[in-house]
């Protein structure tokens, strides 16, 4: 098979999730997308410098948009190539699905820990600030720290990454196996 075929056969299925792709075709649908991404960002660094004197930070429009357009085409070649070991396309979510879920908690606990602890301190005592137009809480230094997150939740964060990255390399070692040689629940072979 040559290079240019297998490029081609994946982009010409554009959105096409049923049937089988085989192993080449995929990973040289693959190069191609990454060659692509290179060659965008090269054509960024040359058309979109940064300018710090005007205040423009780097800008990568032409990587952008073809992130935007090859999303669904590799997506799509990874469902079908899945279907040609004989797996459901979901096996391609999972490591997305572990990345929001480390991300989700890593904001629940940012946001844990920004709340501070402080205990209600009633009028007159040390700590609370008298006004003419209304009393103010000052918090002591010692008290307004913000509290640790449980232990459970840092188990969490810190596992969380950890799965993602197995589904990532199980998803990989998958895409890589050599398809079925025959008919399997997903269709013929493919060519």
């Amino acid at each position: 098979m040559t290079g240019a075929r297998g490029m081609t056969r994946g982009l010409r299925l554009y959105a096409r999730f049923r049937g089988r792709m085989a192993r080449a075709h995929y990973w040289w649908l693959i190069l191609a997308a990454i060659l692509a991404f290179c060659a965008a960002g090269a054509v960024d660094y040359l058309l979109f410098p940064a300018v710090p004197a005007e205040g423009l930070p780097r800008r990568h429009p032409v990587t952008v948009f073809l992130c935007v357009v090859l999303v669904l085409p590799v997506t799509a070649a990874g469902w079908r190539r899945l279907h040609d070991v004989n797996r459901r396309g979901w096996w391609l979510l999972l490591p997305g699905a572990a990345l929001l879920a480390f991300l989700g908690l890593a904001v629940l606990v940012r946001q844990m820990a920004a709340e501070p602890k402080t205990p209600p301190t009633p009028p007159g005592q040390p700590g609370v600030a008298q006004t003419d137009m209304a009393p103010t809480a000052t918090v002591p230094a010692a008290v307004a720290e913000t509290a640790p997150a449980a232990g459970w939740i840092d188990a969490l964060a810190l596992g969380l990454p950890a799965i993602a990255l197995l589904f990532g390399i199980g998803v990989l070692l998958l895409l890589a196996r050599r398809g079925d040689p025959h008919a399997n629940r997903f269709g013929p072979p493919p060519f």
